[in-house]
């Protein structure tokens, strides 16, 4: 099961759904009240996040949440308005920094999720 909350694939996928999948999902992770995501969870820090995936386009985890050895970014594949997945880097911390994999990796990562053929 994957975490959305606490890994960037989740992130971007939250992002970038439409906001009636998106709240479905976060009311589904309040019910299960996971203790690792429950501070994700705070109205405040979720709507944050959102809004900071959305505007980058890419979702990023640095700061060690879910592993704390490894740091990853995500963008979403969309296609009119739907999701169909995400792909994602994940990198040991101690290799890269935040900022070199960010600069190095999403346009490359933004690129092959325009091209991923999606079916209708």
């Amino acid at each position: 099961r994957l975490p959305m909350l606490r890994t960037s694939a989740g992130r971007a996928y939250l992002a970038a759904c439409p906001t009636r999948e998106r709240d479905l999902i976060v009311s589904h992770l309040r019910r299960i009240d996971e203790a690792d995501d429950r501070p994700f969870l705070d109205e405040g820090r979720l709507t944050q996040m959102i809004a900071e995936t959305q505007a980058r386009g890419y979702a990023v985890r640095s700061e060690g949440e879910y592993n704390p050895k490894t740091a990853s970014i995500a963008v979403p594949i969309v296609r009119k308005g739907a999701v169909y997945g995400c792909i994602s880097i994940i990198w040991i911390r101690s290799a890269l920094g935040i900022e070199e994999a960010m600069a190095q990796f999403v346009g490359q990562l933004q690129e092959t999720a325009s091209a991923i053929p999606v079916e209708p």
